[in-house]
């Protein structure tokens, strides 16, 4: 035991147990982490290194008991696709899961279709407030939040119906200045239709008055054979509706001889004028 061949050679320090074919010095089984027939290999460097003495990193043959991140195959010799997230089958090199932004089996394919989202966009997003797109990897509407009756980290939760009417301060704001400027236009018109209302009613109360001033005009006769007389019209303050004015006119005797010179004053007539002192001079009487 521990030798080989014709010149007892002894086994490979990689034999276990120093144990090998007598004839080539093949081991008949090799020491952790050693690979080849003769034991005499280490594991490849895509392995995933054992520190415990339970497991191995490969077996005698180079298979890797478990591959480094980003590799897979039987010897770890193969990468992953850029797409996943860390690991992929060690044997298939489907990914774990995928960057964001990439999908399918490999996440070689870029983006999910607008309204999905996970590994392989295969879940449907939420309620995002205007339509926007969720996160392709969480579902998450983000800063946007959630459409208006819904909730949750997805928005696919429905408000229950009483916080479902809920309105938003910028709506409350417009009615507001609507209601205020319908309540102005309604207040003007009102006023306006008041005052009208006012006005014909003292019109109709107190109709207007024309207020003809009276005026006394006097008349003397300069005829010298007679007592001066005053002749006079009035015009008095008449309560006319229609604001027509009526004046009534008195008529005056004048003497109509052609050469005659009448001469007008005017009379005080609180006293009797007895004197004759306005005269007339009659043009047919001999000079």
């Amino acid at each position: 035991m521990g030798f080989y061949g014709t010149k007892c050679q002894p086994c490979n320090d990689g034999c276990l147990n120093n144990q090998c074919s007598k004839s080539d010095g093949r081991c008949n089984d090799c020491t952790p982490n050693t690979v080849g027939p003769y034991c005499n290999l280490t594991c490849g460097t895509e392995c995933q290194p054992r520190t415990d003495q339970t497991l191995v990193t490969c077996d005698r043959n180079g298979i890797c008991t478990s591959c480094r991140i980003g590799r897979y195959g039987d010897r770890c010799d193969m990468n992953c696709s850029t797409g996943c997230d860390g690991r992929c089958d060690r044997g298939t090199g489907r990914c774990t899961s995928c960057i964001k932004g990439k999908t399918g089996d490999r996440c070689d394919i870029n983006y999910c279709e607008a309204g999905s989202y996970g590994n392989n966009c295969d879940s449907k997003c939420g309620n995002c407030a205007d339509k926007t797109p969720c996160d392709i990897i969480t579902g998450s509407c983000g800063l946007v939040g959630c459409a208006d009756g819904f909730q949750g980290p997805t928005c696919k939760d429905r408000l229950p119906c009483c916080a479902c009417t809920a309105v938003s301060p910028v709506v409350i704001g417009v009615i507001g200045v609507l209601v205020g400027v319908i309540c102005g236009i309604l207040g003007s018109v009102a006023v306006f239709l008041l005052y009208h209302v006012y006005k014909k009613r003292r019109q109709s109360n107190n109709p207007k008055e024309d207020i003809v001033p009276d005026y006394v005009y006097s008349n003397t006769d300069l005829n010298p054979t007679s007592s001066t007389t005053t002749d006079t019209f009035t015009t008095g303050e008449q309560n006319i509706p229609t604001n027509t004015r009526n004046v009534d006119y008195v008529n005056q005797s004048f003497n109509t001889e052609d050469n005659t010179r009448n001469m007008y004053d005017t009379l005080d007539h609180t006293a009797a004028d007895t004197n004759n002192t306005y005269t007339s001079i009659d043009s047919n009487k001999t000079k």
